[in-house]
């Protein structure tokens, strides 16, 4: 499952107001009580109680089988120990402001992380897109939310 969560960092205030969105960070729920995310200490597998002070919102990939979810699951795990991606995270803000998100590109690096990209990345690898238009590395927290072919869990 997809977490979105909000948060009062001067970096989500930006992501906020950059996306438009409530929404500036997720996380993927890996089972056994445990997410994985990207923050600013790079990829980490966490305890889900981290999220327990949080506003979250959960998601589920409407069509994925338990085998296709299980393979994203591990391909996310994969990235742990993988180090953040801040320059990613300014290029995204600045094909925002230029109007230029969608155009084909490749952003950041391919071993470094923002925390959209840990979970879109394995979703697109196995052929389940968050966003049709926008590659694994233009995905936002905030497209998770608007995703039709995504579902919000009751929680």
């Amino acid at each position: 499952d997809v977490i979105l969560s909000h948060g009062d960092s001067i970096l989500s205030w930006i992501i906020r107001i950059v996306t438009q969105s409530y929404w500036n960070h997720s996380s993927m729920y890996i089972g056994d009580e445990k997410f994985i995310e990207a923050d600013g200490n790079g990829v980490i597998i966490k305890n889900i109680s981290k999220l327990s002070n949080r506003d979250i919102r959960i998601y589920r990939y409407k069509k994925a089988t338990k085998n296709v979810l299980d393979k994203i699951i591990n391909e996310a795990k994969s990235y742990n120990g993988k180090k953040y991606d801040i320059f990613a995270i300014l290029e995204l803000f600045w094909l925002f402001i230029v109007g230029k998100r969608g155009d084909p590109r490749r952003i950041g690096s391919k071993n470094r992380f923002i925390c959209s990209e840990i979970i879109s990345q394995p979703y697109y690898k196995f052929g389940y897109p968050v966003i049709e238009k926008y590659d694994y590395d233009e995905v936002t927290p905030s497209d998770f939310d608007i995703s039709k072919n995504f579902r919000r869990l009751e929680i």
